[in-house]
């Protein structure tokens, strides 16, 4: 009888041990991927893109899988606005905007487009590696939803026309100049002398094309890796602004994971 009731409760605690496992196996099923979507306007062939290829890979492998992250490129979601109220209410996670693009959500974000700020890139790129600048910028925005998680150099703001050859400042009178919806912008080239034309980026190309602006502001690889230079045949080289590219994330999804 005791060799009986030895077997049974030996029997009883196996099958707990069972339970209890698949219980566990079950609880980590549910919480073992978390999925986080990740939204910007480049191309794939873009540097920015393949870096944040290279943060999904990382990040999926060194959390064991419990985080998966879903890139859409190509401003598939939207506009860099649309994409950050998206991630303002936790319908996307993550996106990378320009930090122009920030302005109307936190004033601070405004001293980007100061013309000539910084005295050279290797100047910018001090500054910028230090935490407390960091902070004063990602998370000026907490109140808004969401905070900045790192930056990147998104190399220095140059004017490019279709047509016209600009040799100095006198030349971009009257010029329709498509800038970054924002007031630091558009008070930037009006200053110069252009027409400033706040519009999103998707739209510069076929506005470019089709004559709805003369020209436009960005860095060299809107030339080549967003084909610019398909329809714009002179650069000039004012590098009056460098302005980073900014990661934000929803503030409530980052308040949700671990420390780890």
């Amino acid at each position: 009888m005791r060799k009986f009731t030895l077997l049974l409760v030996s029997a009883f605690f196996a099958m707990g041990m069972v339970s209890m496992m698949l219980t566990n196996e079950e609880t980590i099923a549910k919480t073992k991927t978390k999925e986080i979507m990740l939204a910007h306007n480049q191309p794939t062939e873009h540097p920015v893109h393949k870096s944040l290829k290279i943060f999904k890979d990382r990040l999926e492998k060194e959390s064991h899988g419990q985080i998966k992250v879903n890139i859409y490129p190509n401003g598939q979601l939207g506009s860099e606005r649309e994409a950050i109220e998206m991630t303002q209410t936790n319908a996307i996670q993550m996106t990378k905007v320009s930090a122009g693009a920030l302005e109307s959500f936190s004033p601070t974000y405004s001293l980007f487009n100061m013309p000539y700020l910084f005295e050279s890139e290797d100047n910018y790129r001090h500054v910028m590696k230090r935490k407390n600048v960091q902070d004063a910028f990602f998370k000026s925005t907490d109140d808004q939803g969401f905070l900045g998680i790192t930056y990147y150099n998104a190399g220095m703001r140059n004017i490019y026309t279709k047509d016209k050859k600009i040799k100095d400042n006198k030349d971009l009178k009257g010029l329709k100049i498509r800038v970054q919806p924002g007031k630091t912008s558009v008070d930037l080239i009006k200053s110069l002398g252009g027409t400033p034309t706040p519009m999103d980026y998707g739209e510069v190309y076929t506005a470019m094309q089709s004559g709805v602006i003369d020209a436009a502001e960005n860095n060299e690889t809107s030339l080549t890796t967003n084909n610019h230079g398909e329809v714009a045949k002179n650069y000039y080289y004012t590098e009056h602004a460098t302005v980073p590219d900014i990661l934000i994330m929803n503030k409530e999804t980052y308040d949700s994971l671990t420390k780890q």
